[in-house]
């Protein structure tokens, strides 16, 4: 990815990592110029809230797997707190 100087997502974005040590969300984060993924799949994530926000700005399907979200003083945010967020989610799984 070190060629790539901006990315655009359409469509569907899955990101699995093999531990929490390695946040390949958090890490590949600058170079994501806009998302448009309907489809959202996040697997052993720690990611901040304004991130999250971000990604799910187009999601209509959510799929989280040991993902925490985090506010910036560190505090973890709720579940129904980030349901809030995006009345467009028809799924999440």
């Amino acid at each position: 990815m070190e060629n790539l100087s901006k990315l655009w997502i359409t469509d569907y974005l899955s990101v699995y990592t093999a531990n929490d040590s390695n946040n390949s969300v958090v890490l590949n984060f600058p170079k994501i110029y806009q998302c448009d993924a309907t489809y959202l799949l996040l697997k052993n994530q720690v990611i901040s809230l304004n991130e999250f926000m971000f990604l799910c700005l187009s999601v209509e399907e959510l799929g989280l797997e040991e993902v925490t979200v985090k506010n910036d003083n560190g505090t973890v945010v709720l579940f129904d707190k980030l349901a809030e967020q995006f009345p467009n989610v028809k799924e999440i799984y």
